[in-house]
């Protein structure tokens, strides 16, 4: 059996056991992070990791700046590696919304598949996760010696385990990722991910060198309604971009992306509905990187 044979053996299986895990799904109201979206997609896709011949630390910060009985704020610390055909990433993430804590740590690996056609790869990642969550007692008004507290706190912590399969035609980007494989709908009481990502990208440039990517992307999420996600960035030149999404669960999230050296920056607002707004009313995100 030559490369070439192996090559699509392995990519066969691959998809075969994405698309058997796609039937069967099923998952908490969460917004992922909007550069991963645009610019860092390893965030939402371990197939992404290493897919730039830039190597990059990420640091990411997002709060609710509206007065919310949640008080969530999320914190990701996130790094990036290329090396030749092969990506690896690790990271650690933390959410905390109320008395609720959840952190998780991650390590990801992706190969990126190379075409005899210019502008043709194919991308397969996975990342292992190792997750806790836990109520913090101190905040908590009223018995904090209820059984069911004390029984959350002393659940086991979880290993996970995403997939990730990207290709790519010259200017159109097609992505498929299936995370949290291991869980179950009471797995996790917050989680960072969607269950199921789905997008499809394309770039159009213009005379002007202006660059458009619109893209639709769907998210199924752990015990919430799935989500569609509409929108788009313009790139006025490689260092300066404007993006904003809406998202079927009637948020918006705009942003713009500036890139000064070695270091990048994000800025991004989304705003929720009343409906929504429990978790996710006006929040703020910034994001710190460093790229080398």
């Amino acid at each position: 059996m030559n490369s070439y044979q192996i090559n699509r053996y392995i990519i066969s299986c691959y998809l075969t056991f994405i698309i058997l895990l796609f039937s069967s799904l099923g998952f908490a109201q969460q917004v992922p992070l909007a550069s991963g979206f645009f610019t860092d997609k390893y965030l939402q896709n371990s197939a992404k990791y290493g897919i730039s011949a830039e190597n990059s630390l990420l640091l990411g910060i997002r709060n609710n700046v509206a007065n919310n009985h949640a008080n969530q704020n999320e914190q990701l610390l996130n790094l990036n590696l290329n090396h030749n055909t092969n990506g690896f990433g690790a990271g650690i993430h933390n959410i905390n919304s109320g008395s609720f804590k959840h952190t998780s740590l991650q390590a990801s690996y992706a190969h990126h598949l190379l075409f005899d056609n210019p502008g043709h790869m194919l991308s397969l990642g996975t990342s292992l996760s190792y997750t806790s969550e836990n109520i913090d007692l101190k905040k908590i008004e009223g018995e904090t010696n209820d059984p069911t507290l004390l029984d959350f706190n002393r659940r086991t912590n979880k290993l996970d385990l995403d997939l990730g399969v990207a290709y790519s035609v010259s200017d159109v980007d097609i992505q498929l990722s299936v995370n949290n494989i291991l869980a179950k709908k009471t797995t996790y009481f917050l989680v960072n991910k969607s269950r199921l990502f789905s997008s499809v990208s394309y770039t159009i440039e213009t005379a002007s060198r202006l660059r458009f990517s619109p893209q639709v992307s769907y998210r199924k999420l752990l015990n919430d309604n799935d989500v569609l996600d509409l929108g788009g960035a313009v790139a006025f030149n490689p260092n300066f971009q404007l993006f904003a999404l809406y998202h079927s669960n009637q948020n918006i999230t705009t942003g713009m992306n500036l890139n000064i050296k070695k270091f990048k920056f994000n800025f991004a607002y989304l705003k929720g509905t009343s409906g929504i707004q429990r978790n996710t009313a006006e929040c703020l995100e910034f994001a710190l990187g460093y790229r080398w």
